[in-house]
């Protein structure tokens, strides 16, 4: 099925209302497959794009030659050269054992050319171990040596040649020969007799041996047991009703510990970087190259990745990966996950893992190596992650049921599973088993990616990549954790000591330097929205509601990108959600616009001033309600009120005092300290300092009317006065940072300075003679 039917399908089944009501993944795969295409029809599409894609990356003893061709003409030009003898050998079949010695041996005296005897050895030491009868082969392999200055492994090689009188019957020179085998000689006789203290002969032998001890480590690295992950002892699995399960530290960890590194389960790389890094073990290739025997799609670091590549998923992908790609690098993941269990076997360990937990796949593969660690307990693990099935839109189900269908299809094609269990009803439920593998992929891979190290302008992306252990770890917008790839492994460090108790955490690509619903809107599309510290701190600020659960978190208005209910109304701090939460937003905004309206229309004319008081103050005390103070757009509406109040004229209005200080005290608590630059003008400017000068002129009005009654209320009064004087240190307070922002700014004319900075004193005298005659602290 190529992809322009695809898509006219998806969008015919997104159009078709009978396919949008239907409820369940069975469902809808059922309406495809008896109203739409038969399974048997859309297998028969696939089979012939199978052997096409087939026929399109098998070997070609033709193409190989060519390759050849190329190479030898483009010999003066190595790079290209070196291009071109790859291209020849991805190409060669495996049969013409002769052809693929002959190419390596070629692509040797390119790299020698090139004056890296390191790539030439080991590629006259492959081309050896495919015929060991070429005679020039060895000479250059001798040749190689000296020039790593191997000087005893060059002089054992010659001898050997000679022994078998190699070196007679090979169409080397004689001289050279000879010539070369008492250069060696010589150099030998120096390497015993002389020692070398210069830095030049320290940094050159150093290095000659650093290359060599990499070759080393990568011809012995796939024969010792690697390990799967390794997680810190410190670091433990947590269940919460709140964040789920995620990692936290049981001590303190110190910055730049490397808390988790594992190899991915699944890793679907990039076309580009084919003959770059092994198809296995994702090293870096550098000179090793060694295609699969079958196909062009996969290159090797050496043999043994090739055979454990093949024996676990490449012998069923081979000559497809192609095919899978133009489907979508989601399905690439599923099947080969899949295939390395079979379908009928992965069918089953997922149907019966419902009680399997996180907990038990840690203490079953703790300290165990990959190979050892049986391919059903990862599938079993990696069946338990999150898939967030029933949050999908009908986009996400139609695209997602097309795209399940295709991939059982080339599942069955590969294995019969069919022939094994014919039965209807287990189509139906594999391919509902992998409409949900395929959102779990979804939701559960890292990106892996990589500067380019000739211009380090450009990210290139490596590949995409499940991880079982490092999915678990969750997201903030400030982590205390980055990670990061290095030769096909994931390193999960520290970025900061990390305290006991405190939560693992990585970014899943927003950061706090991005806008808060850039981030958000991101983060929609994991179906969760975040709540750390940077967030928090931008949401109080924004428009929300206060939860009416824990009465301090914000909830923040509006909805997610992806329409997610549980994205919507729930609060930030306690994660629960808000009652009524589309009706109390409604009632929020309508309280908003009408503390406008009544700030525009005092403007104009009072006719009522009481009315217009009373209403004010319940405007207040409803947006405090409904709000927190730290929400700049409540701080808006609670400053329009302020202004209202602030004309009235409440000395006029209210005779009792303790009214009027009632009224202070309300808006106290409704504004936040400092207010935001955002909201600083001159009528704020001028409101704040009506405030501060009410209450200078209120609180010795009060003293004097409570000094007359009874003492049974001392106790209440002092509490009071405490009360007022910390509103009016918060109103001078505010009044003050808003007289420096005007002082700050580059626009402020310098008589306008001078009227700050005598404003600025006036005040600073008033609460200081405020707090001498009251004997305030």
């Amino acid at each position: 099925m190529d992809s322009q039917f695809r898509n006219d399908l998806v969008k015919r089944l997104i159009r078709e209302p009978s396919f949008i009501v239907l409820k369940s993944n069975e469902e809808r795969v059922r309406y495809v497959l008896d109203q739409i295409m038969s399974f048997d029809t859309f297998q028969s599409n696939i089979a012939t794009n199978v052997e096409k894609a087939r026929e399109e990356t098998c070997k070609s003893l033709l193409k190989a030659k060519c390759y050849q061709g190329e190479a030898e003409l483009q010999s003066n030009y190595h790079e290209t050269a070196l291009a071109s003898i790859h291209q020849a050998i991805l190409y060669v079949p495996s049969d013409e054992m002769t052809l693929k010695s002959k190419l390596y041996s070629i692509k040797a005296r390119i790299h020698y050319d090139m004056k890296n005897y390191r790539a030439a050895l080991w590629s006259c030491e492959y081309a050896s171990e495919i015929d060991d009868t070429s005679l020039d082969n060895t000479m250059l392999r001798v040749l190689c040596l000296k020039q790593l200055g191997r000087y005893e492994e060059a002089s054992n090689l010659i001898g050997q040649m000679v022994r078998h009188e190699m070196a007679y019957r090979s169409e080397i020179d004689g001289n050279t020969f000879q010539e070369v085998k008492e250069q060696i000689q010589q150099h030998l006789f120096n390497m015993h007799n002389t020692n070398d203290d210069s830095l030049e002969g320290y940094y050159a032998m150093r290095e000659q041996w650093q290359a060599y001890q990499k070759d080393m480590l990568m011809s012995k690295k796939n024969r010792e047991p690697e390990m799967n992950y390794v997680l810190d002892p410190r670091v433990i699995i947590q269940q919460s009703p709140v964040v789920g399960r995620h990692f936290i530290a049981t001590q303190e960890i110190p910055e730049g510990t490397i808390l988790l590194h594992e190899r991915p389960y699944s890793i679907v790389m990039e076309m580009e970087y084919l003959g770059k890094k092994c198809s296995h073990c994702q090293h870096d290739l550098e000179h090793r190259y060694i295609p699969c025997e079958h196909c062009i799609e996969a290159v090797y670091c050496d043999s043994v990745c090739a055979r454990q590549a093949w024996t676990t998923y490449h012998q069923s992908e081979c000559g497809m990966q192609s095919l899978l790609r133009s489907i979508t690098s989601t399905c690439c993941h599923v099947f080969k996950m899949i295939s390395r269990v079979g379908p009928c076997e992965a069918f089953d360990i997922q149907s019966s893992n419902n009680d399997y937990t996180i907990d038990q796949y840690l203490k079953e593969t703790a300290d165990q190596a990959v190979r050892p660690i049986n391919e059903q307990i990862n599938y079993k693990m990696s069946s338990i992650l999150w898939d967030h099935d029933s949050k999908h839109g009908t986009d996400s189900n139609a695209y997602h049921t097309v795209i399940a269908i295709e991939t059982v299809a080339l599942l069955d094609l590969v294995h019969k599973f069919r022939l094994i269990r014919p039965s209807t009803q287990f189509l139906l439920s594999l391919i509902v088993m992998v409409i949900i593998d395929i959102r779990r992929i979804i939701f559960n891979v890292f990106g892996w990616h990589e500067y380019d190290p000739e211009d380090w302008s450009v990210r290139g992306h490596v590949a995409n990549c499940q991880c079982l252990v490092g999915s678990l770890i969750n997201h903030s917008c400030v982590a205390n954790t980055s990670w990061e790839w290095k030769d096909g492994r994931i390193y999960f460090t520290t970025k900061q000591s990390i305290m006991a108790g405190e939560q693992i955490t990585i970014t899943y690509g927003p950061s706090k330097d991005q806008g808060y619903q850039q981030r958000q809107q991101r983060l929609n599309n994991y179906f969760f929205a975040c709540s750390c510290a940077a967030c928090y701190d931008d949401a109080i600020r924004g428009n929300v509601l206060r939860c009416r659960d824990c009465n301090k978190g914000p909830v923040v208005l509006g909805s997610a990108s992806n329409d997610e209910p549980t994205l919507n109304g729930k609060c930030l701090l306690c994660f629960k959600l808000y009652n009524q939460f589309q009706r109390t937003t409604r009632e929020l905004a309508n309280v908003k616009t009408a503390a406008m309206t009544l700030a525009s229309l005092t403007m104009i004319i009072v006719n009522d001033p009481k009315y217009v008081q009373s209403k004010t103050v319940e405007i207040v005390e409803q947006l405090l309600d409904l709000s927190l103070v730290q929400s700049e757009s409540v701080t808006r509406a609670i400053l329009h009120c302020s202004q209202v109040l602030e004309r009235l004229n409440l000395d006029s209005i209210l005779d009792r005092v303790e009214d009027r200080i009632r009224i202070a005290l309300l808006l106290d608590r409704a504004l936040p300290t400092p207010i935001s630059v955002k909201l600083i003008d001159g009528q704020n400017l001028r409101s704040m300092k009506y405030w501060f000068d009410s209450l200078c002129r209120w609180i010795p009005l009060l003293e004097q009317q409570t000094s007359k009654e009874s003492t049974n209320t001392e106790d209440n009064k002092k509490i009071e006065s405490t009360s007022i004087w910390t509103a009016m240190q918060n109103f001078y307070y505010r009044y003050m940072e808003m007289l420096k922002s005007f002082s700050t700014k580059e626009d402020t004319s310098g008589l306008l300075l001078q009227i700050v900075a005598k404003q600025i004193g006036y005040v600073d005298s008033q609460l200081e003679c405020f707090r001498v005659q009251f004997h305030c602290c």
